[in-house]
């Protein structure tokens, strides 16, 4: 999301509603280098609160694997 530099709720109503259906089926949904424009979007909307942002690509890589962990730890039971 590196080039997106304005967007709508309703995109932040589809972002949160992908992040909810990717918990539910157990998958990692991760979303990285927002531009400020987007960040207060979000922030205004209370979208941020619900969706799992990392500041770079690494770090969700890192957020990903992390997740891969903890299902495996939990051994498929919900969070």
């Amino acid at each position: 999301m590196a080039y997106v530099r304005e967007t709508n709720p309703e995109f932040g109503t589809f972002l949160v509603s992908e992040q909810e259906k990717a918990n539910e089926d157990k998958r990692s949904f991760i979303i990285c280098n927002l531009q400020p424009e987007v960040v207060k979007m979000l922030e205004n909307d209370e979208f941020l609160k619900k969706l799992n942002i990392t500041p770079t690509e690494s770090e969700a890589w890192d957020m990903v694997q992390f997740e891969e962990l903890e299902r495996e730890m939990m051994g498929g039971e919900e969070n």
